[in-house]
């Protein structure tokens, strides 16, 4: 009887002797074939929170399309030169259509092109 419990315990420390053996191995082989894929997965949550918003993206191309909308009145208003109040109503005009850039990050972005524009222009 005695036999057979210290066979017994002989071969539960063989199969658990195995076991972790194989689950070191598969672990190393893992981490060395997979490291990539491993580190996307892990990094994937992070993705998740900075993933751009569907409002972000409707208020990046509506900056874009301000910015476009500038840089043409801004070379209109070069080829015909205009008064310095008509030249700002016709500014606040184009602005007024993108009301809901107001007190962003597109905002300033807008403000500094129209700087930048008008100290490039010549006229």
């Amino acid at each position: 009887m005695t036999q057979n419990l210290t066979w017994s315990a002989y071969w539960s420390a063989y199969w658990s002797a195995i076991l972790i053996i194989l689950l070191t191995y598969y672990a190393v082989i893992i981490l060395l074939y997979c490291k990539e894929d491993l580190k996307n997965i892990i990094l994937k949550t992070s993705h998740i929170k900075y993933r751009p918003t569907s409002e972000h993206n409707s208020q990046t191309s509506q900056q874009q399309a301000a910015m476009d909308e500038i840089r043409a009145y801004l070379l209109q208003s070069s080829y015909y030169p205009i008064g310095k109040s008509d030249f700002v109503s016709g500014l606040q005009g184009i602005l007024s259509k993108y009301k809901n850039l107001q007190n962003t990050a597109y905002e300033t972005s807008i403000n500094k092109l129209a700087l930048q524009e008008c100290d490039h222009d010549p006229s």
